[in-house]
């Protein structure tokens, strides 16, 4: 319920065709599952890939980059080819790789956009998904939940009410 939360506070202020919500949500869902079975940060990950694709699958970039997290199968898919490539395990791959050779967040994020090289659009896309990032905090998630969870009741309740 909470990654689902966190997935609509990601994508909220920014539109997304309503044909095309359900397959983003889902995606977003998925890399939010698979970052937290690697024990790595869901909603960092999840930023990423919102920032990188728009939680769009088909996502391709003028690079050659693929998938939600926009890999390059070059690097990180094996016999580099996209072939039989599972593009989020290759971006979590690729996330784990760029932040061992950092000292923060920031710096890895600029490496992940960059490589080796971290100019200036790299450090602004480091900052794009650290801001995105801090959109979802824990409090927010919470005081969301809790709202739903109101509006919910307050519906059954009165659903009651007014059939009787």
């Amino acid at each position: 319920m909470l990654i689902v939360i966190a997935c609509a506070i990601v994508m909220s202020g920014e539109y997304v065709p309503k044909k095309q919500v359900s397959n983003r949500m889902s995606a977003c869902v998925e890399v939010a599952t698979r970052a937290k079975l690697a024990k790595l940060d869901p909603l960092l990950l999840m930023s990423i890939s919102w920032i990188e694709s728009r939680f769009d699958r088909r996502a391709v970039s003028n690079a050659g980059a693929v998938g939600l997290l926009q890999i390059l199968p070059k690097y990180f898919c094996p016999r580099r080819k996209l072939k039989n490539c599972d593009t989020i395990d290759a971006g979590l791959k690729a996330w784990v790789i760029w932040r061992k050779t950092v000292k923060s967040d920031r710096e890895a994020l600029c490496r992940y956009n960059g490589g080796w090289r971290c100019g200036r659009r790299s450090r602004h896309y480091a900052r794009a998904v650290i801001r995105t990032r801090q959109k979802v905090t824990a409090s927010r998630l919470w005081q969301i939940a809790y709202r739903f969870h109101t509006i919910c009741a307050d519906m059954f309740f009165w659903g009651d009410r007014w059939r009787n």
